[in-house]
């Protein structure tokens, strides 16, 4: 069984509202989602 643990990142406003917009246009359920996507892509 593998050991989970969070991430916590601080990303500038416009970054947070573009997360945000594709949120809210359903490409993505959750910031979080879209921050993972992303990370290991």
């Amino acid at each position: 069984m593998f050991a989970m643990t969070n991430l916590n990142i601080s990303l500038p406003d416009s970054m947070i509202e573009f997360i945000d917009e594709q949120v809210k246009n359903k490409y993505y359920r959750t910031p979080s989602e879209y921050n993972i996507h992303h990370l290991i892509l």
